[in-house]
């Protein structure tokens, strides 16, 4: 157990007969991070979160959140606030009457309510009846009833799910906001574009097994390719010879282009170089760009790799 975690897991495993929907899952996550968890659909992100919350028994592994044991939820649950699969309100209620309902029946104090409507952006509507509300919002009530108690923990099963662009950007600040307060929060999707601008750490998964765990400025590529064009294409095989002579880098060329891949931190120093070669060569570009592969880009290869 280390106290600088929120979540830790050492060979969490969970088979529905034979079918393994978690398979040997070690994680963690510190405490204070916005934490996203990617996966796939069918990836087991619902059922690890579910052990996590003790809804879903292990069927081995171990695991602490908070400091405490997973074999022992009730020792960690009132310090964990969760909103797992779809919102269950009642219809005819308004928000409003929902969270005073939800604080009642858990305990806390009904008079924080009014400050969590106002927090996720439903201050004036939390007299509007549940059945009205479009799914962002129904979304954010979730959010403001995991809320209740103010959890050090928030975990999030796949909040943006069945959203508009415009609710997803609504989401998407609400945990950014959120995540102000040093609370540590838990989020699952299956679209890394989804969370890489709010979360600094990410757990990736495939098949209940993980891929990737780490700083989110560590995950995707370490390379990036320069791309040239000369004005002239008969200055192609000039220009493919005078770029990274010292064969340092790779250097491929095409029917218009040629192009250099080097590592992301010296990417600007290899355009510089590539540039000056090409002038003092007299060759004209018309085109010097760079090209990072996206973290979505990443994703989706890492998935797909493992898939094979």
């Amino acid at each position: 157990m280390n106290s600088d975690l929120a979540i830790e897991t050492q060979g969490l495993t969970k088979r529905f007969g034979g079918h393994v929907a978690v398979d040997g899952l070690s994680i963690t996550v510190p405490r204070g991070a916005v934490a996203g968890f990617v996966g796939p659909n069918g990836a087991g992100k619902t059922t690890t979160m579910g052990m996590l919350l003790g809804l879903v028994g292990r069927s081995s592994g171990s695991g602490h959140v908070l400091g405490e044991s997973l074999s022992d939820p009730s020792r960690y649950l009132g310090r964990v606030g969760a909103s797992v699969e779809h919102p269950a309100f009642y219809a005819g209620l308004s928000g409003r009457e929902n969270l005073r309902l939800l604080a009642t029946v858990g305990g806390h104090d009904a008079a924080q309510v009014p400050a969590l409507l106002d927090l996720v952006g439903l201050g004036d509507r939390g007299e509007d009846r549940f059945g009205r509300y479009s799914m962002g919002m129904k979304q954010r009530l979730a959010v403001a009833a995991a809320l209740l108690g103010d959890p050090e923990l928030l975990i999030l099963d796949e909040p943006t799910n069945g959203l508009d662009p415009v609710a997803i950007h609504e989401m998407r600040r609400l945990i950014g906001t959120l995540a102000e307060d040093g609370r540590t929060i838990f989020v699952s999707s299956h679209q890394l574009s989804e969370l890489e601008q709010t979360c600094d750490w990410l757990v990736v998964i495939d098949h209940g097994a993980l891929l990737f765990e780490g700083p989110t400025t560590e995950f995707g590529a370490r390379e990036v390719s320069i791309t040239l064009v000369p004005q002239h294409l008969e200055d192609l095989g000039r220009l493919e010879r005078v770029v990274c002579t010292d064969g340092r880098h790779a250097v491929e060329r095409d029917d218009c282009r040629v192009k250099v891949t080097c590592a992301e931190e010296q990417f600007r120093v290899i355009a510089a170089e590539a540039n000056r070669a090409a002038a003092d060569e007299g060759i004209v570009l018309v085109e010097l760009r760079s090209d990072r592969m996206s973290l979505e880009e990443r994703y989706l290869e890492m998935v797909n790799g493992a898939a094979r």
